[in-house]
């Protein structure tokens, strides 16, 4: 949505321009457009112009077409382009990357019920890329997906349990049986008469499927190696029971991240915790430790330019159940920045209010964003926990509060209600912006109220925590 306003700030058009736009950029759209209708268009229009068969069956192969060509690009989505995150935010890469498997796998189920072909090659290569599909969409919707998981408790819970077991490195290894599909699928193309002879038809297919391909290992086998920012853990302390402060110093060549940006961290040589890289926000920059920076810096132990980042883990799960056990000096690789909050909320005009809402360990990039707005705007904090015991930033959000006039800070155990937040926000209840992170049936248990409440959908941005 956009709207205009004068040199003061004040609006001038309060009507959206963009009747399409909820809480999606634009080009979230345009990517489903690229995805869904232009990049299968040029194989398409071959088929229809190229093959001499009855409706049904160029029906038949235009489905199959269209599901191979959704498939490498859920393929080239899976490898986390930087610069679409900015635009579109890694959780709706995530979204597309997912619903782009269940329509190829309709669309192929509709190709193999209509193929009709003696061909031992032709049939076999088909039908089992097909069963390999369905298996890793089966799975990865439950393993790998948070659609099912943060809105059905059962489901939550199940995998939980099997988690136990399957970890996270293997339900990503089951994940890649898709590339065994793609092999096949290409066997099962060049075995097929009617599509081999079609000019310029496999060229293309080629085309696609070595770019998509080619970027997946580019970006998790060779970029991690050349492109990941080498860090290391400065400390480790606990702020209660099981959960962690971990610092980590990386070169100043490092790119610099922006409040509510987020990581993908990578332990290595560390046994306590698995190899594969996992996505954790940024809590913030700790000035206050500069001083043992240099200290550090003249014993020779750190380079003499570094910067300190901050994250706050919780063990949880089977990777970061043994967070705490990781030593100091222990080497880490950090893919990133991720993250599209500071991108959103810079456009906003600077009087209009900021709300954060972090719930558990979502307080960590809360604290990131407070820190980047709280002297640019006003900044309401609120903060929800379990436990008591969970209130480990209280001080930081105090001072801040303090230091600012139109600042406030609030936290309880146990959610607000929406007559508390009617009470505290009073008439900028519906015109503020909203964040809002933490575990994810509590956001979207909290995006449902505030959207009933009357907030417009587009004044809201989440991040799901997914276990």
């Amino acid at each position: 949505g956009l709207t205009l306003v004068d040199r003061s700030g004040r609006p001038l058009v309060t009507q959206e321009c963009f009747a399409v736009y909820s809480r999606h950029p634009l080009a979230f759209y345009l990517t489903w457009v690229v995805a869904l209708v232009i990049l299968p268009l040029p194989l398409i229009l071959i088929l229809a112009t190229g093959l001499s068969v009855s409706a049904t069956k160029l029906v038949s192969y235009s489905f199959g077409t269209m599901a191979y060509v959704w498939w490498l690009v859920a393929v080239a989505l899976s490898a986390r382009p930087q610069w679409l995150d900015r635009k579109i935010g890694l959780p709706e890469i995530y979204f597309i990357h997912g619903m782009l498997g269940v329509l190829a796998l309709i669309v192929a189920t509709i190709h193999v019920l209509q193929s009709n072909t003696h061909k031992v090659w032709v049939y076999w290569t088909g039908q089992i890329a097909w069963i390999l599909a369905i298996i890793g969409i089966v799975y990865a919707a439950f393993f790998l997906s948070g659609w099912f998981v943060d809105r059905l408790p059962l489901v939550r819970e199940a995998k939980r349990r099997i988690t136990r077991i399957l970890t996270h490195q293997v339900s990503i290894w089951v994940h890649r049986l898709h590339f065994v599909a793609i092999g096949l699928i290409l066997i099962h193309m060049h075995a097929s008469k009617p599509i081999a002879n079609l000019t310029g038809f496999l060229p293309l297919i080629h085309a696609y499927t070595w770019p998509a391909v080619g970027l997946y290992v580019w970006a998790k086998w060779i970029a991690p190696r050349k492109q990941a920012h080498r860090a290391y853990v400065v400390s480790n302390t606990p702020l209660n029971h099981d959960t962690h402060q971990v610092v980590l110093c990386l070169d100043e060549r490092a790119p610099v991240y922006e409040p509510g940006d987020f990581y993908f961290l990578r332990f290595k040589g560390a046994n306590v915790v698995s190899g594969e890289p996992h996505p954790f926000s940024v809590t913030y920059t700790p000035e206050i430790e500069a001083a043992k920076v240099v200290a550090l810096a003249n014993e020779g132990s750190l380079a003499a330019h570094t910067r300190l980042l901050t994250f706050t883990i919780r063990e949880l799960g089977d990777f970061t159940q043994h967070i705490g056990k990781v030593p100091v000096d222990t080497t880490v690789w950090l893919e990133g920045p991720f993250g599209r909050f500071n991108r959103v909320l810079r456009d906003d005009p600077d009087h209009q209010r900021l709300v954060l809402i972090g719930m558990g360990t979502g307080i960590a990039p809360i604290l990131s964003l407070a820190l980047g707005y709280a002297h640019k705007r006003p900044t309401t904090v609120f903060h929800t926990v379990h436990h008591e015991d969970d209130f480990y930033y209280v001080d930081r959000f105090t001072e801040l509060a303090e230091a600012y006039p139109h600042n406030a800070y609030h936290h309880k155990v146990h959610r607000y209600t929406p007559e508390d937040l009617a009470s505290m926000l009073g008439d900028e209840l519906t015109t503020a912006r909203y964040v809002i992170v933490g575990g994810a049936s509590a956001v979207l248990d909290s995006l449902k109220m505030l959207v009933a409440m009357g907030v417009p959908a587009k004044n809201i941005i989440d991040e799901r925590l997914t276990m």
